[in-house]
């Protein structure tokens, strides 16, 4: 089975003081490299985070956005008595002084720098549990997404694979063909030689025996069946298996450039394009595989 790398997970929950919402993003990347986004106060939970986001989702570029929101009741505001007092005797002295209204006073006290405070709430043992919790659940979604994802690419490979092979099948008739053509050029040019009193047959056949040899590509198509059978086989494994396809395809592609460079037949060149056009897209979707 294979995971893709891209994925999207989100969880959301609340205890008496907070409201939680955690989300997990993750794109195709050829290492780990992890994006956390959470607030001040629980920078705590930064290390441990990281540490599950590795151990779980392995690779890719993962983005992890914490947001938390204080309820209602702790947004409430108090007022700071004795800040107020002092700017009250202060106020009261000027309006004195100067003949003010001393009416108005209450909404400028309200006004003046920590007329009021916010109560202190740190975050308790409840809090982190439910972020930890949460963060694993937006993980195991992840990872759900990735593999309905991979289970689409791996049914695209499969059937790229088997056109590779199909394709690979359809140049046997043609290669009887193509040493028979190579045979009857070959020895068309060397009857066509008008300073050759006579050529010495025996010689002529050996010549004819390496040069094709040198044309035959029989290791090449072995090679490349057992390289798109170990691609299969592969794909079949538990992940991360994305490097080590991508390592099987660069095999495959340098048969088929083989197989291409020998090929000496139209017929056969052109399979050998549709084969590259195959493999060229297989190279993309494994970009993507975990």
């Amino acid at each position: 089975m294979i995971y893709s790398m891209t994925g999207f997970g989100r969880s959301e929950g609340s205890t008496e003081n907070r409201s939680f919402s955690v989300e997990v993003k993750t794109l195709n990347s050829k290492q780990s490299d992890i994006i956390l986004r959470i607030p001040s106060e629980f920078k705590n939970l930064e290390m441990p985070f990281r540490k599950e986001l590795s151990e779980r989702l392995k690779r890719g570029k993962i983005e992890c956005i914490v947001q938390v929101k204080s309820e209602a009741t702790q947004n409430l505001s108090e007022l700071n008595y004795e800040a107020l007092s002092k700017y009250h005797k202060d106020l009261k002295s000027v309006a004195d002084q100067y003949g003010l209204n001393k009416d108005s006073l209450l909404p400028l006290l309200l006004k003046m720098p920590e007329a009021l405070v916010y109560p202190e709430n740190e975050p308790g043992a409840a809090d982190h549990e439910l972020c930890t919790s949460l963060l694993r659940k937006a993980i195991a979604s992840c990872a759900k997404y990735r593999e309905e994802e991979g289970a689409l690419l791996e049914k695209d490979l499969k059937e790229r694979t088997d056109s590779i092979l199909n394709l690979l099948d359809q140049i046997v008739p043609f290669e009887v063909e193509r040493i028979a053509k190579v045979r009857d050029r070959i020895t068309q040019a060397v009857s066509g030689l008008n300073d050759v009193a006579e050529v010495d047959q025996n010689r002529l056949e050996q010549e004819l025996i390496y040069y094709i040899e040198k044309l035959d590509f029989s290791e090449e198509k072995v090679r490349l069946k057992a390289h798109c059978d170990y691609f299969m086989e592969t794909m079949a494994t538990e992940p991360p298996n994305g490097k080590k396809l991508g390592f099987i395809s660069q095999e495959m592609g340098r048969e088929i450039n083989t197989l291409g460079s020998k090929a000496n037949h139209a017929e056969i060149q052109r399979m050998v394009v549709q084969m590259k056009d195959e493999l060229e897209r297989i190279k993309e979707q494994v970009l993507n595989v975990l």
